[in-house]
């Protein structure tokens, strides 16, 4: 869809809350709020798509693309992997938010506060604590994507 020159596209498969949650633990957040405000800060920016992405700038001089669940942006932070794969989509958030001094800023969902209506659905999945019976996670996401991860249960979604 477009809107104002921008576009924006969601293709599956969508990460579960439970998912993201162990992802994040997976990759260095601690079991707390910033655990919670990163998974929101991701649903806010991809709602939970690993291959969501998003064109900044159509055709200008400053065009970008935004990729996978964090939208990782191609020109403010290059990566050479797989961002369309969840596990290096996440670790790359987390070496932005660590590389930011442990702060959300380079997030537009986080600067608008658009995360913030998230937070009440993530805390609850993180307070049920089903996120930890995914744990440990398996590292090789090389499959293809319309495989990983499984498709949440009705409860999960």
């Amino acid at each position: 869809m477009s809107d104002k020159g921008i576009i924006w596209d969601l293709v599956e498969p969508k990460v579960s809350y439970g998912w993201l949650l162990a992802l994040a633990f997976e990759h260095g957040w601690k079991a707390d709020f910033n655990m919670v405000k990163a998974v929101a800060v991701c649903a806010a920016e991809s709602s939970r798509y690993s291959r969501a992405w998003h064109i900044n700038d159509p055709g200008g001089p400053k065009e970008s693309l935004d990729q996978g669940l964090f939208q990782i942006n191609d020109r403010a932070h290059p990566y050479d992997g797989n961002i369309w794969n969840p596990w290096e989509n996440v670790a790359e958030a987390r070496r932005i938010f660590v590389g930011r001094g442990y702060k959300f800023n380079a997030w537009a969902a986080y600067n608008s506060g658009a995360y913030l209506k998230y937070v009440p659905l993530v805390w609850m999945h993180y307070a049920r604590g089903r996120w930890q019976n995914k744990l440990p996670l398996v590292t090789n996401w090389d499959r293809p994507l319309t495989e990983a991860p499984p498709i949440p249960t009705p409860e999960e979604a």
